[in-house]
């Protein structure tokens, strides 16, 4: 690993270069504000070996406190910028890391009509407590929802259920037609997962399994993630006949 390369700095940079390389990386891939991206914390602990190459003496020995009070003072100058003016809250950032080993982690399984609506699930604890947590409408699947107070963090899961399911950010519904309506056509009501009603029109000579697309009704929006679309799969309902019904479209079919 070349650490120049890591903080994309030239191997002559200066140590004020280096250093503000590094504040630069470390906010970019800390952990605490990458809670989506699982590479996240391995690009982190990238920087902060690169860093350390860079400016810590290639020494195996124990380093003393008291021996020379000098040696830690540009990392510690280091954190101490960030304590101040435009890097905000990124001192409690690296703070929040030290305690990273003991966040647990809660899955949270959800249908595709509460992902869609936004619901709010309760949570029971290991020491008893019920805990409510909100979930806005379009997380993703697999999100990482984290509360602030007890540092647990939710990981959001997707189940489909009776009516839905879900393909990215798109939602998919089965909409049984009748075999006549399929055949000669007309309208056809069908519900959003949040109870909307909305009309499509068959078309004539509908095949059976034909894909109609209703645009901007999947998962709404949420961040960085889009809104999808709403796609509707036709499924034939084939009539029951009775035995005289039966015989008169054999006869019918008979040469």
């Amino acid at each position: 690993m070349n650490p120049y390369s890591v903080l994309g700095v030239a191997s002559d940079a200066s140590e004020e270069d280096i250093k503000k390389a590094y504040r630069r990386k470390a906010m970019q891939w800390h952990p605490d504000r990458n809670l989506n991206n699982p590479e996240a914390e391995a690009e982190f602990k990238k920087v902060q070996a690169a860093y350390d190459a860079l400016t810590k003496p290639a020494s195996t020995e124990t380093p003393s406190w008291g021996a020379n009070p000098g040696a830690y003072a540009d990392f510690a100058d280091v954190f101490s910028q960030f304590q101040h003016g435009a890097f905000g809250d990124f001192a409690d950032l690296f703070s929040q890391a030290s305690r990273r080993k003991s966040t647990i982690l809660r899955e949270i399984r959800l249908s595709v009509r509460e992902l869609y609506t936004g619901c709010s699930s309760t949570i029971r604890q290991p020491d008893g407590t019920a805990v409510s947590v909100s979930i806005p409408p379009g997380v993703p699947d697999g999100a990482h929802l984290q509360d602030t107070q007890s540092g647990i963090v939710y990981v959001c899961r997707v189940v489909d259920d009776e009516a839905y399911a879900l393909s990215g950010r798109d939602v998919v519904h089965t909409l049984e037609v009748s075999f006549f309506l399929a055949l000669l056509g007309g309208p056809m009501e069908f519900a959003l997962p949040d109870g909307t009603r909305l009309q499509v029109r068959v078309s004539a000579r509908c095949c059976n399994g034909k894909i109609l697309r209703v645009k901007g009704r999947g998962l709404p929006a949420f961040e960085a993630h889009p809104g999808g679309d709403f796609y509707l799969k036709i499924e034939w309902a084939m009539p029951v006949l009775g035995a005289e019904q039966e015989a008169q479209l054999r006869s019918m079919s008979l040469p």
